[in-house]
């Protein structure tokens, strides 16, 4: 999973770090609660439009952000 480093930059920084596709530092996520504590996040690059999703999250407080999930991502 190209994302792995990502994810893990995410649960520990609360930023997703440099895309694993073409390295640009503009990446953004969406992380949004559907039921409970539970939910999905989405993970994505801003200069190449690559992405990762990924559903049954717990998602905390501290992780939930105002971002727009754009409608011309690559998953």
């Amino acid at each position: 999973m190209k994302w792995l480093r990502n994810l893990e930059n995410l649960v520990t920084n609360h930023k997703v770090g440099e895309c694993p596709f073409c390295n640009s530092k503009d990446t953004k996520f969406k992380a949004e609660k559907t039921q409970g504590n539970m939910g999905y996040l989405v993970m994505w690059c801003e200069n190449c439009k690559h992405a990762y999703n990924i559903s049954r999250v717990k998602i905390t407080r501290d992780i939930i952000t105002d971002n727009q999930i754009p409608k011309d991502l690559i998953f």
